[in-house]
C-alpha cells in the first residue's frame, strides 16, 4: 500500500507533465480539441468547421465567463479549479444576408425576426443546426488536468 502511494506521487507528477501541451480530448463527435499550457486553456478548432465566430462560455462554481471570439478560443491564466465550458459556433454569414437579418430585426422592433427567420431556414441560407460542444476540466498545481485522468 505504502509502494502504490509512493508510485501515485511519482507517476502523477509526470503524466501531469506529459500532457503538458499536448492534446487533450479530440474524437469524432468534437470539433475543437482541448489543450493547455500551464493553467491557461485553448481549443483548436478542426479544419472543416468555418466559422464568423465561437462563443466560450466557461463556469466555475458560481463563476460564469463568456468570451466571443473570431479566432480559436482560449482562456487567460485560470485558478486552480474545477471548470465547464461550452463552445458555440456562429457560422459563416454572408454580407447579403447579415443584411437581411438586421432588417428583419429592426422591423420586429429589435427582437428575432422569427418569420425571417423560419424562412432563411426553409431556403437552406441560414443553418438549423447548431454546432456546439461542451466538456469538463481541472485545473491543478497551475496546470490542465483533463477530465478522464484517472489514478
Amino acid at each position: 500500500m505504502k509502494i502504490t502511494r509512493t508510485l501515485k506521487k511519482i507517476l502523477y507528477p509526470l503524466a501531469l507533465l506529459s500532457l503538458f501541451s499536448t492534446p487533450l480530448l479530440a474524437d469524432s463527435e468534437n470539433f475543437a480539441t482541448l489543450q493547455g499550457s500551464g493553467n491557461v486553456v485553448f481549443w483548436s478548432i478542426g479544419p472543416n468547421v468555418q466559422f464568423d465566430s465561437i462563443k466560450l462560455t466557461l463556469s466555475s462554481g458560481a463563476e460564469v465567463i463568456e468570451k466571443i471570439s473570431d479566432t480559436e478560443p482560449s482562456t487567460d491564466p485560470l485558478a486552480d479549479g474545477s471548470y465547464q465550458y461550452e463552445l458555440v459556433v456562429t457560422p459563416p454569414v454572408s454580407t447579403k444576408l447579415r443584411s437581411q437579418l438586421r432588417a428583419a430585426r429592426r422591423a420586429a422592433k429589435g427582437q428575432e425576426g422569427a418569420e425571417t427567420v423560419r424562412s432563411l431556414h426553409g431556403q437552406g441560407a441560414l443553418s438549423q443546426q447548431r454546432l456546439a460542444q461542451s466538456g469538463a476540466f481541472t485545473i491543478l498545481g497551475g496546470q490542465l488536468v483533463p477530465a478522464d485522468l484517472t489514478e
